[in-house]
């Protein structure tokens, strides 16, 4: 997998976290033009910034690294995203398809929104 498929990937998980260039640059701490140049294929990232750029997306380093198939195949972000939800995400889930689906549900569902 060369540069651009890596670059690609981070570009799709940056987005999916909707973080800019700038904030994943400040969470890496290398600049916004920097994060570019991995997005564009055109910079090689270390092993090093592989791990901080993986680890500020909350992914696996081998979520940059295997495969072309995801997005590429034509792989929905939702199900691409859903692969990697942390064990507390998951339980949520869970305990939200236990409720019936009543005016309840939708009034949590406006709550959550508000503390966004």
């Amino acid at each position: 997998m060369g540069n651009k498929q890596i670059g690609a990937k981070i570009r799709e998980y940056r987005k999916l976290k909707e973080l800019s260039q700038i904030n994943l640059g400040d969470l890496v701490e290398v600049s916004y033009q920097q994060i570019q140049k991995y997005e564009k294929g055109s910079a090689t990232l270390t092993v090093d910034r592989l791990f901080q750029i993986a680890g500020a997306l909350e992914i696996p380093v081998s979520a940059l690294l295997t495969g072309t198939e995801g997005f590429e195949a034509g792989e929905s972000k939702l199900q691409y995203s859903v692969a990697y939800l942390s064990r507390v995400e998951t339980e949520l889930i869970q305990l939200l398809r236990k409720l019936p689906e009543t005016e309840t549900v939708t009034a949590l569902a406006a709550f959550i929104k508000t503390l966004l």
